[in-house]
């Protein structure tokens, strides 16, 4: 995420932080936050939760007094404390929402939290119930059922999300499930995993109960009783414990990303590049389906999927492979072209084809409705999974943040994270932005309140704490021939 500080007065919108007590026993790290809170890092976020659970509080109580509520530019806060041992209560007052997003809430563990730099709790001053901007119905419900408040908290937490760091070339890694049953797949993903045929891939998303992305993932059917998902690297430790830790089918459950790494042979002469390595035809394998064979002796899943907009493919191979095969594939493409791409530029094909990018247009605090990604969502084929209730009651109350794209009109690029205007005030953010090689032009992704989010609206980008020309344009913004 790209922190935005047009200057330094967001460092005075942290200043009142103290402690008080909802019982005898039960101490409640509470933080009031009276500006907006985007600019806020992972630095002040981990010594909040640092100072929580040295201090043994029961739960962290954010009181939200923003103009813009709940701003959800700040992802990369809520993965910090979606991974918290530390209960997190978030409030946001009526004066300091956005629609949709005042009242009193309890997520998983948490939904943001902030911290001066610098501050001392042990200097912070004990105060009575009714300070800050918490209107009667919160008061009533803190003090009156605090101890039913706790317990609601404690109980629905259950999960510690972890990070580490993965040893593949891509950018990706996965967990092979030598037994895991449909039922338990379709539980923990939005598709529908038992429409697979055995051969077969599609793209899905693990949600927590609040309907927020927890990955997007691949989800490959091996056999009847077998499923290959393959996940954000950067997530896999996280997405294997969620997913054992809603086991309740007595399914296998193995984080096999250790014993594989994944290369992805991507355009138009992807084919024949890598038939030269290969004794599977590749030609009758559909896209978003998957066969198992070699490469260059060495054996292999070979899935005809991808993440540029482009037909290719994707081979996962054991890692001590890797090496050799990348070489042998350059070499195999050599009368073609092919040229050696990191994750920079397979960004930029990604946006152009207006994919979406964990950490950017899908995180914690977005749903699939609001990521225009509802066709993954089987709400008719399964009455259980993760995740649903929430998003049957989005689509009750109505969405009231749509992703759309945008291309500059004037001189300018739209980075991650720079806040956008829409007659004048501001109503967004870009969640991905830069030059568009293909089309030459400057594009990007931001979310807009829904009734703004409309195909020819002119914005304004904040570039450099000046506004920027743009406007708003239908996605993909390309589409390659076929």
């Amino acid at each position: 995420m790209k922190i935005v500080l047009p200057n330094r007065r967001w460092l005075h919108s942290l200043a009142l932080l103290f402690v008080f007590s909802l019982s005898a026993s039960a101490q409640v790290l509470k933080i009031v936050i009276n500006d907006t809170i985007h600019p806020i890092t992972d630095e002040y976020i981990g010594r909040a939760l640092t100072t929580a659970a040295q201090n043994k509080y029961r739960a962290v109580l954010i009181e939200l007094n923003t103009p813009g509520g709940l701003l959800d530019s700040t992802r990369d806060i809520m993965e910090k404390i979606l991974a918290s041992t530390v209960p997190v209560i978030v409030y946001v007052t009526p004066s300091g929402s956005r629609a949709g997003s005042a009242g009193f809430f309890i997520l998983q563990a948490a939904d943001v939290a902030a911290m001066a730099p610098g501050t001392n709790t042990g200097a912070a001053h004990p105060v009575t119930l009714g300070g800050g901007k918490m209107d009667d119905v919160m008061k009533q419900k803190i003090e009156n059922d605090s101890a039913a408040l706790m317990r609601s908290v404690v109980s629905k937490r259950g999960r510690n999300a972890g990070v580490a760091e993965t040893a593949v070339r891509e950018s990706k890694s996965f967990t092979d499930q030598e037994a895991l049953s449909q039922k338990l797949v379709d539980y923990v993903a939005t598709n529908a995993a038992s429409k697979l045929k055995v051969g077969q891939a599609h793209y899905s998303a693990l949600l927590y109960d609040h309907g927020g992305f927890v990955d997007d993932v691949l989800v490959h059917r091996v056999a009847g009783d077998h499923y290959f998902l393959c996940v954000n690297a950067s997530n896999q430790d996280k997405d294997y414990q969620y997913i054992a830790s809603r086991n309740k089918f007595d399914a296998t459950v193995e984080n096999a990303s250790a014993r594989y790494a994944q290369i992805a042979i991507q355009g138009p002469r992807a084919l024949e590049t890598l038939q030269k390595l290969t004794p599977v035809e590749l030609a009758p394998i559909r896209y978003y389906h998957f066969t198992d064979g070699t490469v260059s002796g060495a054996a292999a899943r070979i899935a005809r999927t991808g993440y540029t907009g482009e037909d290719g493919f994707e081979i996962y191979v054991a890692p001590q492979q890797a090496p050799r095969l990348w070489d042998k594939i350059l070499d195999a493409g050599g009368e073609f072209g092919i040229k050696p791409c990191g994750l920079g530029a397979r960004n930029t094909l990604r946006l152009e084809s207006g994919m979406a990018l964990y950490g950017h247009e899908i995180h914690a605090a977005i749903t699939p409705w609001e990521a225009n990604l509802g066709w993954i969502v089987k709400l008719a084929d399964k009455p259980d999974f993760i995740g649903r209730d929430a998003l049957v009651r989005q689509t009750g109350q109505g969405v009231t943040r749509k992703l759309i794209g945008f291309e500059m009109t004037g001189r300018g690029i739209g980075r991650d994270g720079y806040e956008v205007y829409v007659d004048g005030a501001a109503a967004g953010w870009v969640t991905s932005g830069g030059p568009a090689p293909s089309l030459g032009k400057n594009i990007g992704l931001c979310y807009l309140p829904s009734a703004r989010a409309e195909i020819g609206r002119a914005i304004h980008v904040m570039v450099r704490n000046q506004p920027v020309e743009a406007v708003t344009v239908p996605t993909p913004f390309y589409t390659r021939a076929k």
